[in-house]
């Protein structure tokens, strides 16, 4: 079976990723990784325009991208980070872009872990499964896990739970999880726990 220019393609570009992924280094520097970058990304348009490297048409190719990536103007804000290192690539300014991107890339983390952090601090209701468990383990001390799952399936359709399977269990309220159904054993062992104290 012969292989699509499309299947070549994604072969080659796979190929071209991972050697680009190996050759990177904890210790290289700013203007390295740029130069990598920039090489990277005219290798790619160059094997999707099925060109061959240092030729003149290459040549050529190279500098319409390069041109493309100085001019970028897109209106998607969030490409605007995107657009802005490849514009300071494009334009020579690679150490500053690889910067960019950098910082762009810690304040993204920064943004992400203080969100993470609000949310820890955020006081958490009970899931309402707990709940249900609780009422089912006060009326049936001695529950199981299997008749706690059969009076849980009983549950779906009366305002708490949507769905229950062999594998989640989802809550109408679509600001508690859908949970794992295995976990109910825990669930129960902890209620059970709570209760006896």
């Amino acid at each position: 079976m012969t292989k699509s220019k499309q299947q070549l393609f994604e072969e080659q570009l796979e190929q071209l990723y991972t050697e680009f992924a190996r050759r990177e280094t904890k210790n290289e520097s700013d203007e390295s990784i740029a130069s990598d970058l920039l090489e990277l990304i005219l290798q790619r348009e160059r094997l999707r325009q099925g060109v061959i490297a240092g030729t003149p048409e290459a040549s050529d190719l190279d500098a319409t991208t390069l041109k493309r990536m100085a001019t970028w103007d897109s209106d998607d804000p969030s490409l605007a980070v995107l657009e802005k290192a490849l514009q300071r690539l494009a334009l020579g300014e690679s150490a500053n872009s690889v910067r960019y991107l950098k910082r762009a890339i810690e304040q993204k983390i920064d943004a992400f872990s203080q969100e993470q952090r609000r949310k820890a601090k955020k006081p958490r209701g009970e899931h309402p499964v707990n709940a249900l468990i609780e009422n089912h383990v006060r009326q049936n001390p001695e529950t199981s896990t299997r008749d706690l799952y059969l009076a849980l399936k009983r549950q779906v359709g009366k305002g708490i739970l949507a769905r229950v399977d062999k594998i989640e269990i989802e809550p109408v309220d679509d600001k508690s999880p859908i949970i794992q159904t295995s976990s109910l054993r825990h669930r129960l062992m902890r209620i059970k726990k709570k209760l006896a104290r």
